[in-house]
């Protein structure tokens, strides 16, 4: 509950102190109490913020004439040309050349980005010899993430292709053309460096789509839901938003499932939350 000092100042100076705050403690502040949450919800600034923050935008200088509405305008023509690309004409496009037997297990489309990724030098044969031998584990690992950024005729560069090698496998992954950010990682639980924490981390990477080379100072961002040690979990989502990592583990079991919002480039957990499933058994 936020002081009863704060909440009875005009609501004009309380928008001027949540303009001050940054993306993330503008959200906390909307979970505090419903006069703070309708506040925000209100005020056409801060959802400008925070549509910039989720967009992994920044906004102009600040002598910048364009009215905030027609800002606004801009950031959702943004966000709406990811989530439903539009196509004025058919075009063929020219891709690098994979192995005839070689299967790309993860496939992706965002933005003007194609991505198909796989282990190299593993094929469909590979494969199915695993599952038959009952040396499959049920995910299929990638080291290998090939990259074709699709142009228009308009924006004048030609489409390219480029592969990015990891040398070390992953089995799920996430991107976000916006930031160029590449997110990859394991779904089995590992021990974290700091012993205190136990085996039950996961262990994620975080790479530049263009480059390959990793985002963070620290090689691994490392996340531990908790009770992690009382049983075993998968993580098996990640969604990017703005500086934020929303992340999904799931027990073995399927009774408990725990969603993460992490501060990726602060290496923090801002908040989690937690759902039980009760097996009745006989």
């Amino acid at each position: 509950m936020a002081p009863a000092c704060l909440l009875s100042l005009p609501t004009e100076l309380l928008v001027e102190i949540l303009i001050s705050l940054d993306f993330g403690d503008v959200l906390r502040c909307q979970a505090v109490c419903k006069q703070l949450d309708d506040v925000v919800r209100s005020t056409a600034l801060l959802q400008y913020k925070i549509e910039l923050a989720t967009s992994g935008l920044t906004d102009g200088p600040p002598d910048a004439t364009l009215p905030l509405s027609d800002r606004r305008g801009c950031v959702k023509d943004y966000q709406r040309a990811f989530e439903i690309p539009s196509w004025c004409c058919k075009k063929e496009i020219q891709m690098s050349e994979v192995s005839s037997d070689a299967m790309p297990i993860h496939v992706e489309y965002r933005g003007n980005l194609f991505m198909r990724a796989y282990e190299e030098g593993r094929n469909t044969m590979d494969t199915i010899a695993a599952l038959a031998f009952g040396a499959w584990d049920g995910l299929e690992k990638f080291d290998t993430v090939e990259v074709t950024h699709i142009m228009s005729d308009d924006e004048e560069v030609k489409t390219n292709n480029w592969k990015l090698h990891f040398g070390r496998m992953f089995d799920y992954w996430a991107i976000d053309p916006a930031q160029d950010l590449l997110v990859c990682w394991g779904g089995r639980q590992l021990t974290h460096p700091d012993d205190s924490l136990g085996r039950g981390s996961f262990r994620l990477s975080v790479f530049s789509i263009t480059h390959g080379a990793p985002v963070l100072d620290h090689e691994f961002l490392w996340l531990t839901p908790s009770g992690a040690g009382n049983m075993r979990s998968r993580l098996i989502e990640v969604h990017i938003m703005g500086d934020l990592l929303g992340a999904m583990a799931i027990s073995s079991g399927g009774t408990r499932v725990e969603v993460m919002l992490v501060d990726w480039k602060r290496r923090r957990t801002v908040a989690a939350l937690h759902s039980f499933r009760t097996v009745a058994s006989s």
